[in-house]
């Protein structure tokens, strides 16, 4: 699913592409633990919501730059989530860029 989400206007920035509704991914049998850090738990989750047409639009808008894939993620409560550097694997397997997983989210907008 490619979906246009509202967000602040950065210059010439494509719009942000959607892969799953976030209310059906919190659903999926193996959220929590992806969440909490499981790395077989997030292969199944991200495997299940990963959008062909948002991969293709990546592809697409950024093929050129040869962009490396960061996974930021957030170290929680319940352990460090797995689904960012699971999405960025497989992103990186379908497309063929780099990931590095070193940069760790210090602050959270949200609070559950």
């Amino acid at each position: 699913m490619v979906d246009k989400q509202p967000r602040f206007k950065w210059d010439d920035f494509p719009q942000v592409l959607i892969h799953a509704q976030e209310s059906s991914v919190k659903k999926h049998p193996s959220y929590t633990l992806a969440k909490s850090g499981d790395p077989d738990a997030a292969f199944q989750l991200v495997g299940d919501f990963i959008s062909k047409e948002a991969v293709r639009r990546l592809k697409q808008l950024f093929h050129y730059l040869n962009p490396i894939l960061a996974s930021a993620h957030e170290i929680e409560g319940m352990g460090v989530n797995a689904i960012p550097e699971m999405l960025a694997n497989m992103l990186s397997e379908y497309l063929g860029w780099r990931t590095d997983s070193g940069i760790v989210q210090t602050n959270s907008c949200f609070k559950n």
